[in-house]
């Protein structure tokens, strides 16, 4: 793709092609939020429940003190769940 114009051209084509409707409407969220950030309209985060985005802070932090375990990890831990 060369330009702006080429590649929405091709994403027209591709979603005239699509018949699955999960997909369609998963472009369309995905636009959607796209479209409510450039207005500047209100943030998905900024929509949930205090006590869900205080549990995300939580867990960033945790990343970024480096309190993560691996896929792998969890794998070994609940493999006889998982199987």
């Amino acid at each position: 793709m060369d330009s702006q114009a080429e590649l929405r051209e091709s994403l027209h084509k591709m979603i005239e092609q699509v018949e699955n409707v999960s997909i369609l409407k998963a472009v369309s969220v995905i636009l959607e939020r796209e479209q409510h950030y450039e207005e500047g309209r209100e943030d998905f985060y900024d929509t949930l429940h205090p006590r869900l985005k205080a549990s995300i802070d939580r867990g960033l932090d945790q990343i970024k003190c480096g309190q993560t375990v691996s896929h792998e990890e969890v794998r070994k831990r609940y493999e006889k769940w998982i199987k």
